[in-house]
């Protein structure tokens, strides 16, 4: 019968129970406590495993089985089903070990009899095989994907959550994990089977951002990381990938170049040119720049001027601003073009 995805699991008929020792006797079995019984009279069915069958899992241990026998200290885990009338034997707890017997004695190995315990009848229900199987698997630990299948058939089974994390001695937090990876997108559950990627690492982003963003961050990642030559991407090329695209160098800014004082006095043109240059008043203070403050006087003097140069003489007014003491900001040297005006024009 072939398994379906987690998703999609029906919901599975009860197990009927059968006699223990009708089923042993007709196995032709000892009676004991641990049963020895022909490989041939166990069963299997895929259903009543939740780990996924490995074949090279299978090949090791058949290897070992080939050089060693059967290590009768590993007993097969088993239970009676009705099926069609009679009492059969299946095993639930050890199936590569089953099958890898039934390897190696298809391949020589002298395997005559298989331990195996099996379970009381009352104690059997499906909730019980899934438990059983996570339980189990301490030796070699379901992987994550593997545990979100068993918990959805527990909850299919009519477990609530309380009662999960009990019997698997997980946390709320771990069922929640879970869940949101066993609801991801397929090509999530594809990227984490084939080691692409962590399960931790794809629940994180499953937890950040809802599984359509989460599975764009991881397949960006898993591109950033085979261009690198790696085959597994980490949480370093998913941030790698989420970082946005730096933005342009700026253009260098415009320095304007400073003329050194000595240079700018200096006359460099060709063909003896004069150079207007300017005079270099870097060390004069504030006060020797800025012109004096306009005073009232200056302005009352500047209206009665203003007002007689409608019939006064020029150089009588040039003589009035020479001689006013409202206009001493004046410089020196536009005091004595003034004077030699009114010498040469007295009148």
């Amino acid at each position: 019968m072939k398994r379906l995805a987690s998703g999609d699991l029906p919901l599975l008929a009860p197990i009927v129970t059968g006699n223990t020792k009708a089923a042993v006797a007709q196995a032709g079995g000892k009676s004991a406590d641990l049963w020895m019984l022909a490989p041939d009279q166990i069963h299997y069915d895929a259903l009543d495993n939740i780990r996924p069958l490995n074949i090279d899992r299978v090949r090791h241990l058949a290897n070992l089985m080939l050089a060693n026998g059967y290590d009768r200290k590993s007993p097969l885990g088993c239970f009676v089903r009705k099926v069609d009338g009679q009492d059969l034997i299946f095993v639930y707890a050890g199936q590569h070990r089953y099958h890898a017997a039934k390897l190696a004695i298809a391949e020589g190995a002298d395997i005559q009899k298989l331990p195996v315990i099996i379970d009381a009848a009352k104690s059997v229900s499906r909730v019980a095989l899934i438990i059983a199987g996570v339980n189990g698997n301490d030796g070699e630990r379901l992987t994550p994907l593997e545990l979100s299948a068993a918990v959805a058939e527990l909850e299919r089974e009519g477990l609530d959550a309380k009662a999960i994390a009990k019997s698997l001695c997980v946390t709320d937090q771990t069922l929640r994990d879970l869940r949101l990876l066993r609801q991801a997108p397929e090509r999530v559950h594809e990227m984490v089977r084939r080691d692409e990627v962590a399960a931790t690492l794809a629940i994180e982003q499953l937890r950040q951002h809802g599984p359509e963003k989460a599975l764009a961050n991881l397949e960006a990642a898993l591109a950033r990381a085979v261009e690198a030559g790696k085959p597994r991407a980490t949480a370093k090329h998913v941030h790698a990938a989420e970082k946005p695209p730096a933005a342009p160098p700026r253009p260098p800014r415009a320095v304007a170049r400073t003329v050194p004082k000595s240079a700018a006095n200096h006359d460099s043109r060709p063909n003896g040119e004069a150079s207007h240059s300017v005079p270099d008043r870097s060390n004069e203070s504030d006060s020797e720049c800025r012109p004096p403050p306009v005073r009232a006087q200056s302005i009352t003097t500047a209206r009665r001027l203003d007002s007689a140069s409608e019939t006064a003489p020029p150089n009588l007014l040039l003589r009035q601003v020479a001689e006013d003491g409202a206009f001493r900001f004046l410089s020196d040297s536009l005091r004595q073009r003034i004077a030699r005006f009114l010498e040469t024009n007295p009148q």
